[in-house]
């Protein structure tokens, strides 16, 4: 193979290399921004309601109840999200570790079709007739 042609699948290598760290790298923003709504609303669930008599009128017209099944409804959503995330993210690793496997066969392989390219030439430079 000429050093052209692995120069292109070196170069073919990196960017199928680089893409799949840049979609693993999208999951792992995804999944944290899941995570942090799911923070989110744990931390709203936490808080005590404020004493008052705005607080007794909701309580009595059931909001307070509806909106703490809001809250549990969402949190499944956002959980239900949050497992497709990661086996998303599974599977997007397994391709990165995989394109990292070929980038470094593809390196190796130009590294010892350089080495043996410059043994020929430094024959060829030798020999005499």
């Amino acid at each position: 193979m000429s050093a052209q042609k692995f120069q292109h699948l070196l170069q073919l290598s990196d960017a199928v290399f680089e893409s799949e760290r840049a979609a693993l790298a999208a999951l792992a923003k995804r999944e944290e921004a899941v995570r942090t709504q799911l923070r989110d609303l744990a931390q709203v669930k936490n808080t005590p309601p404020a004493l008052g008599e705005a607080q007794d009128t909701a309580s009595k017209a059931g909001a307070d109840v509806r909106w703490h099944r809001w809250i549990d409804q969402r949190r499944e959503i956002l959980n239900h999200e949050l497992a497709q995330i990661m086996a998303l993210k599974l599977a997007q690793q397994e391709k990165l570790q995989k394109a990292f496997g070929r980038k470094q066969a593809t390196d190796g392989l130009a590294k010892r079709a350089i080495a043996q390219a410059k043994i020929m030439q430094d024959r060829r430079d030798r020999y005499t007739s």
